[in-house]
């Protein structure tokens, strides 16, 4: 029996009548998520799960569906005890793939999809990628995608971008379904009749998608279909370049984890050659800011460190005393830029 220390015996009981209304259900969701999301006691919630489905194993299995639609993760203050309760609670739905996989799609939501993953990836056996990566564009091409230009491995935003990669990564031709899904999502959103609005979010679509990309390259290089993941790279950087060759939104910063994300992976992917592409590419890009970034990534993940310091230094020396007059009245931008000197050293 539940400790009567876990302040949960109401829901307990009433968790034992067997016939309860849809709306029943959702209250009872409620009631779990707000004992176990604010309360200090500490929680066995795998063992509630597990005492819980003895009652009703169909109901619960519900409400524990409900509660992954409501967790999200996007601050480190919650990460620990939200990831436990996510845990739990997709453990649980192991033995309810199908059905929970194709509930989560059905919310439409990056929340509930992001349960849908991490489900996906706990059996070893699922042969859901290709509902869940249409799922993962009827997502981003319908709805708002936010996220921090600062990602964080720990949270939600990082690890929405990194399973959907690791979805990608599970079709039978990664570059052929990546090539259908940038056509798709990067439909017109400028010119006559168009809002603002619209245009913006198709940039955070698009960029969202080409993460999406670079990151399944990694994927690819670990299941060892090295020259698959060359190609989709090398689509995705060129795809990179070119929208940075073209006008670019008010909201530039909008690009930055992108060209994190891509040059980090350079070194992996194109080990023999990421040095030339470098000298090649690095020309292309116009901000000074975009460059920094994607030097310092390929200095911290190379091992040729002194030509990066060298090319570096060269362009430091030509944009930045600009960079300097241009931004003098933004002291938050110049004492950004103070926090690279790797160059320097």
């Amino acid at each position: 029996m539940i400790s009567e220390d876990w302040k949960l015996l109401d829901v307990y009981g009433q968790l034992k009548i067997n016939k309860q209304s849809k709306e029943e259900i959702k209250l009872l969701a409620t009631e779990l998520i707000y004992y176990y999301f604010e309360t200090e006691d500490e929680i066995n919630i795998k063992q509630l799960l597990e005492e819980l489905s003895v009652i009703n194993n169909e109901l619960i299995t519900e409400v524990v569906q409900i509660t992954l639609c409501n967790i999200q993760i996007d601050a480190l203050p919650q990460q620990e005890n939200y990831a436990n309760i996510r845990k739990a609670c997709v453990g649980h739905l192991s033995n309810h793939l199908n059905d929970s996989i194709n509930f989560f799609i059905s919310k439409q939501t990056h929340t509930a999809l992001l349960a849908g993953m991490l489900l996906h990836f706990e059996v070893h056996d699922s042969k859901n990628s290709e509902k869940i990566w249409e799922a993962y564009l009827t997502v981003i091409e319908n709805n708002e995608i936010f996220w921090s230009y600062n990602l964080q491995k720990d949270l939600d935003d990082y690890q929405f971008l990194w399973l959907s990669a690791g979805i990608l990564a599970q079709q039978d031709k990664p570059l052929e379904s990546f090539k259908l899904a940038v056509n798709r999502i990067n439909h017109i959103s400028e010119g006559w009749g168009i809002a603002d609005h619209a245009s913006n979010k198709k940039y955070k679509q698009i960029i969202h998608l080409y993460m999406v990309g670079a990151m399944a390259s990694e994927w690819l290089v670990a299941k060892e279909r090295n020259d698959e993941a060359a190609q989709l790279y090398n689509y995705v950087f060129h795809k990179t370049t070119s929208y940075l060759r073209n006008s670019i939104p008010y909201e530039k910063d909008i690009i930055n984890p992108l060209i994190i994300e891509l040059w980090s992976r350079l070194p992996r992917i194109k080990p023999a050659d990421y040095l030339d592409i470098a000298l090649y590419t690095i020309p292309l890009y116009d901000e000074y800011k975009h460059i920094l970034l994607a030097l310092t990534e390929l200095y911290y993940h190379s091992n040729n460190k002194i030509d990066i310091k060298l090319l570096m230094r060269e362009i430091h020396e030509e944009f930045f005393p600009l960079e300097k007059i241009m931004y003098a009245h933004d002291e938050n931008i110049l004492n950004w830029y103070e926090q690279f000197d790797w160059w320097l050293e």
